[in-house]
């Protein structure tokens, strides 16, 4: 057995475990989410012909918000980044169920 193929195992999870990691995705979704929204309308609102010293907080909020996913955006059981998919179904890294 190569290093390649320990690294591709599935590891055993309890039903309390996945449950917990279920939890936690969803509360993931919803940060991203609350996080998301605002901060889209900011930018539109910003962007749609806000005085120029508009543009500055919405810049700074965006680039929190970004830093934001970076920390939250992630796999609740491997940690591993998701970064621009859209999750359904399992970790694409780990293969843990997610829903």
């Amino acid at each position: 057995m190569s290093s390649d193929d320990i690294d591709t195992l599935p590891i055993k999870r309890g039903p309390a475990e996945l449950a917990d990691i279920k939890a936690e995705f969803r509360k993931r979704q919803w940060r991203r989410l609350l996080v998301l929204v605002p901060m889209v309308l900011l930018v539109v609102v910003g962007i749609g012909g806000a005085a120029p010293w508009v543009l500055y907080p919405v810049a700074a909020i965006s680039i929190v918000a970004s830093v934001f996913a970076l920390f939250n955006w992630r796999c609740p059981a491997c940690e591993n980044l998701f970064g621009k998919q859209n999750v359904r179904g399992k970790c694409p890294h780990c293969g843990v169920e997610l829903e």
